[in-house]
């Protein structure tokens, strides 16, 4: 059995090439996802980050009805 090593956020800007500020924006919205280790520590998983991205990464519902003018 192996376990995946997680990521830090500077990993992700490392092998992404996403921007650090990004990574945290990410995170502090619930978008991106993470385990919380601490009060301030997250880790990503690298499968977890390539689904995201390959889903279209930032996907957010807004307004559900859309335009309605």
């Amino acid at each position: 059995m192996s376990l995946e090593k997680l990521m830090t956020a500077k990993d992700i800007t490392e092998v992404f090439g996403i921007e650090l500020q990004r990574v945290y924006e990410l995170t502090r919205r619930k978008l991106l996802p993470c385990v919380r280790l601490g009060k301030r520590q997250y880790r990503y998983s690298r499968q977890a980050i390539e689904r995201f991205i390959a889903d279209g990464g930032n996907q957010e519902k807004e307004n559900n009805g859309g335009n309605n003018g």
